[in-house]
């Protein structure tokens, strides 16, 4: 796995920063949003065994009866596998913003 941080050259700084970092997550509190981007139904249990305090995990297909951790964006229903949603629209704001409510997530809906 290789983690990048282009706002740094200097590579001893990125350590510092990074080990700063990690002594900072609060592993209670832990919220993982993924998608189904080049994901194996072997994935999708993985996924699902991994602690968290919230997750989901966004899908072109509506999976939600087998994984209720999964929330499908209707934009790309019959599409392989989800599209873009983590950019900005032509009108300023987060693209998920209008396909997701991520404000009912984080208060504990997963959907």
């Amino acid at each position: 796995m290789e983690i990048r941080f282009p706002h740094d050259t200097d590579c001893e700084s990125v350590k510092k920063k990074w080990a700063e970092r990690c002594r900072r997550v609060n592993y209670d509190k832990i919220v993982l949003i993924n998608d189904d981007k080049g994901l194996t139904s072997s994935d999708y249990e993985a996924y699902k065994a991994i602690p968290a305090f919230r997750k989901i995990l966004f899908t072109a297909k509506d999976v939600s009866r087998e994984y209720e951790f999964c929330h499908q964006l209707t934009e790309y229903e019959g599409q392989p596998y989800t599209g873009s949603y983590n950019g900005k629209s032509l009108d300023g704001l987060w693209k998920f913003t209008k396909m997701w409510d991520y404000v009912s997530f984080l208060n504990g809906d997963n959907h």
